[in-house]
Formats: C-alpha cells, sequence, structure tokens
C-alpha cells in the first residue's frame, strides 16, 4: 500500500500553491516559505481546538473533510513528517514542532500524548511574565534543534502570550 502521506501531499502542494500566489500578490521581493511546516503547525492545532475550529482549519488547509477523514489526514502528517526525518546520505534534514505553553493552562494528557505521537511535538510549560527567562529557554532549545545553526529567533513576546508554536527546519544537503 502507498504511504500515508500520500493522501494529504496533493492537498499540501494545492495549500502551498494558493499561499504563494497570495503572498506573491503582497510582496515584491523573494519569498521563501515552508508549506509543509505551516500545514503540519495548523492541522497540529486542530487537535487542540474545540466545537467547529478543528473542521474550519482543516478545510482551510484544502481538505474535504468527506473525502478525507480527520484520523487519515493526521495519520498522513505522522506519515510525511516520519518520512522527512528518515537518514539519507546526500543530505540531513530534522523537522519538529513543539508547544510552549503558559503556566495558565493545562492541556489534557490526551493532547499532550497525541501531539507526540501524530506530530512529534513536545510541550513544555513557559512563563510568560518573565520574557527574558522563557526567551533564552525558547532560543536554546531551537539553537539545539538546529545544531546550533539557528541563534536567537524569538526577539520577543508579550505578558499576554499564552502559547508559542514553534517550528523548526534544519537542512544541509
Amino acid at each position: 500500500p502507498a504511504p500515508a502521506y500520500h493522501k494529504i501531499t496533493p492537498t499540501i502542494t494545492s495549500f502551498a500553491l494558493r499561499l504563494y500566489k497570495q503572498l506573491a500578490a503582497e510582496t515584491s521581493g523573494n519569498i521563501f516559505f515552508s508549506p509543509v511546516s505551516i500545514a503540519t503547525s495548523l492541522a497540529l492545532l486542530s487537535l487542540g481546538a474545540q466545537a467547529d475550529t478543528p473542521t474550519q482549519i482543516l478545510e482551510g488547509l484544502g481538505f474535504n473533510l468527506t473525502e478525507t477523514p480527520e484520523a487519515d489526514i493526521h495519520r498522513g502528517f505522522q506519515s510525511l513528517i516520519h518520512t522527512l526525518d528518515l537518514p539519507s546520505p546526500k543530505l540531513e534534514l530534522k523537522v519538529g514542532n513543539s508547544l510552549f505553553l503558559g503556566k495558565q493552562l493545562k492541556p489534557q494528557q490526551h493532547f499532550l500524548d497525541i501531539v507526540r505521537e501524530l506530530y512529534g511535538a513536545f510541550a513544555f510549560s513557559a512563563n510568560f511574565t518573565d520574557s527574558a527567562t522563557t526567551r533564552r529557554q525558547i532560543n536554546e532549545y531551537v539553537r539545539k534543534q538546529t545544531y546550533g545553526q539557528v541563534a536567537d529567533c524569538l526577539q520577543e513576546f508579550t505578558q499576554d502570550t499564552l502559547m508559542i508554536l514553534l517550528n523548526y527546519i534544519f537542512f544541509k544537503g
């Protein structure tokens, strides 16, 4: 059978083209973005959303939930992330997601377990009222995940911040 990511890659490709078209209409210079990172981050967030929001997020990415059930979409992202992380003699690629959650947030254990299982995402408690320490914590985490190549990516945030969804990519080829 085909890998599970085959069910989602056409939709991610269409999403990428729609997003590029919109960004190109608003930008005169070069455009650099990772449609897989954006789609993965939004799909991950849909797991923690309530009411109609998960459906709205996934349909906003372009998925037809009648044709592709939500569970298949998440399994497709799991398969894609796993495939991207496979070792290759010609290139090195490391992708990942992490959640930094304000101490007042109390996510359900099921959510934490499922984002870890499907998306490989770690969740960390963060004290956003101590911005300097939390900024250092997050920047150090990114630095380690990218072998020191990405430093000081997070410059600032407000004390009203409740959560930071972090997506990182390390590519060497």
